[in-house]
C-alpha cells in the first residue's frame, strides 16, 4: 500500500484539523499527483503528517483501452451465458492474454505493435457483439433483452469511439463518467 506525503498546509493549518472534505479533497489532490488517478474509492488512514491511499481495483498499468476492452468481452459472454446462447468463439483464453501483451507493448513504447493488438482484441470482441446481434430475436421479450439491449449499444459505442472524440466511454458500468 503506497503511503503519500501531504504537505503541511494541506493536511491542517497550523496544526488545526481541517474539516473532512477538505482533507479528502487534499488526498485526492496528492494521488492525482502520484498518478493514481483512476482510483475507483479512496480509504485513508492517518499517521501523522503521512496519508495512507488505498487503491482498490487500481493496480499500476500502462494506461490502454484493453482493459475495457476485455471487460466488455467479459461481461458480453457472461451475458450471453446466462441466457443459455452458445457463442460460436468466445476467446476466453487468447482475449485476456493478448490483453495483457497490450499493457506490455505500450510499456515497452512498442506502439505499432501494441495498436495491431488492440485491433485484433476489438475484433475479439466484436465478433462476440455480432454473434449475441445475430441472436437477439430468440430472447423472449421483457427487462433481460433490454438489458442485452443497453449492453450491446454500449459495446458497440466503445468499440466505435475515436480516440480523441467527444462523449467516450472509460467505464462499462457508468458510461457517463468524464
Amino acid at each position: 500500500m503506497p503511503i503519500f506525503q501531504l504537505e503541511h498546509f494541506a493536511f491542517d493549518l497550523n496544526r488545526k484539523t481541517l474539516p473532512l472534505p477538505s482533507v479528502e479533497r487534499a488526498l485526492r489532490c496528492n494521488c492525482v499527483r502520484y498518478n493514481t488517478k483512476r482510483c475507483s474509492s479512496v480509504e485513508t488512514a492517518f499517521e501523522g503528517d503521512q496519508v495512507r491511499c488505498k487503491r482498490l481495483d487500481c493496480k499500476s498499468r500502462y494506461r490502454t483501452h484493453a482493459r475495457l476492452y476485455e471487460k466488455a468481452r467479459v461481461k458480453l459472454v457472461a451475458l450471453a451465458k446466462d441466457l443459455g446462447l452458445d457463442l460460436r468463439q468466445t476467446y476466453a483464453r487468447k482475449a485476456p492474454r493478448l490483453a495483457m501483451q497490450i499493457g506490455r507493448y505500450a510499456h515497452a513504447r512498442q506502439y505499432k505493435r501494441m495498436r495491431k493488438a488492440l485491433r485484433t482484441l476489438r475484433g475479439y470482441e466484436g465478433r462476440a457483439m455480432r454473434d449475441i446481434r445475430q441472436r437477439l430475436d430468440d430472447i423472449p421479450a421483457g427487462t433481460m433483452r433490454d438489458n442485452v439491449a443497453e449492453m450491446l449499444a454500449r459495446v458497440s459505442k466503445l468499440l466505435h469511439q475515436a480516440p480523441k472524440g467527444r462523449g467516450k466511454i472509460y467505464a462499462l458500468h457508468e458510461p457517463d463518467v468524464d
